[in-house]
This record gives C-alpha cells, structure tokens and sequence, in this order.
C-alpha cells in the first residue's frame, strides 16, 4: 500500500472542501488510501465514494466521534449500522448544545459572534463544533474589526480553549457519551476504534 490520509475532514463537519474536493485533492498529492473521518457524522461517505471510485483510491468509512473525554476515530464499520447512526445523531445533539454554549459565552466577552454566523458559514455542516467557531472568527468581517480594534492578534483557537485560560475551556454538554460506548459502537459495526489526539 502506497500513501495514505485517514482523517480528512469536508464541509460536513468543521473540513474546508466538500467531499468531491477532499477526494480530488487526495488523487493530485497521490494517495491511495483515505477515510472520510468528519466529526459525528458519515454523511460525506456516498459522494466522497462515487469520487473515490473514479480516481481509483480505495475509501474506508471513517468518522470521529466526541465523547466525554476523547475523540474516538472508528473506520471500517459498517455505514447502515442502527446502533452506530444513532450514537451518532445523539452526539451532534449534544454537540449542537455545546456549540450555542460556547457562542453564548464568547458573545458575552463583546465579540460579535452569533450562532447564525457560524450556521451561515457552514450551511451543510451536520455537527458545528469548535473548528466552525474558530474559523467563523476569521472569515467574519465584524470579528476581525473587533479584534482590529483592540489590537489583539492572537492564536484564536488558544484564546477559547486553552486548558487553563480559554473563554470557553469548559462548557459541559448536556448528554456526552462515555467513550466505551463510542467503541463498543464502532465494534459492534464491525470496525476498528482508535484514540485520536496524543494526551497532554
């Protein structure tokens, strides 16, 4: 097996490109191997496989899903599995709770993010999640006057969510998912779990 990229993000979650555009990207770097691995959802799967199978690149169902303490990457399971799609609707719940928690609570520092900015930015995202916030932050021409304005250009995603010091560094979810059940999920889908992210 020759190179591969087994977490690539699309629109679907908090990724760039459509799926199409992570699969062309992928043949011009030529990979052969990639997995679809968006956040708490497999919906990108049917169009990124039609693009798959025209380049010739093999394409593993992936996704990674947030639980309480990990995000735990699950490939090549079974995408019609009951079970799995439903531990999966019920994390972009939990998710979307957690997302209008942050932006309330950014909101509240004076910076001019609403949810309907970052929903607008990311129309056919099914999970909104830090990523979107983030790089709502950027693309928003009111946040960045904001930020002009006080002379503070910094690393965006640490001001948020830096362990000690983020805005939003702890905003709990309303049911987040113990992380055996997101593998015991995956498992049971006939796929393979991993911990993504290295400990800190």
């Amino acid at each position: 097996m020759g190179y591969m990229d087994l977490h690539i993000h699309t629109t679907y979650s908090d990724g760039t490109d459509p799926p199409q555009q992570g699969i062309i990207g992928s043949a011009l770097r030529g990979l052969e191997l990639v997995a679809i691995a968006d956040h708490d959802s497999t919906f990108g799967y049917k169009e990124a496989k039609e693009e798959a199978d025209k380049w010739g690149i093999k394409l593993l169902t992936g996704v990674e899903i947030s639980t309480k303490n990990y995000h735990i990457l699950g490939y090549n399971f079974d995408i019609n599995n009951k079970k799995l799609q439903n531990l999966l609707e019920l994390s972009r719940e939990n998710q979307l709770d957690t997302t209008r928690k942050r932006i309330e609570r950014i909101s509240s520092y004076g910076i001019p993010l609403t949810f309907d900015k970052v929903n607008n930015f990311y129309p056919h995202s099914s999970r909104l999640g830090k990523g979107n916030i983030t790089l709502t932050m950027l693309k928003d021409k009111e946040c960045r006057e904001f930020f002009r304005e006080k002379k503070s250009y910094f690393d965006i995603s640490s001001m948020l969510y830096d362990k000690k010091e983020g805005l939003v560094k702890s905003v709990p979810g309303k049911r987040q998912i113990p992380p055996e059940k997101a593998i015991e999920a995956i498992h049971e889908a006939g796929g393979i779990a991993v911990l993504d992210h290295h400990f800190k």
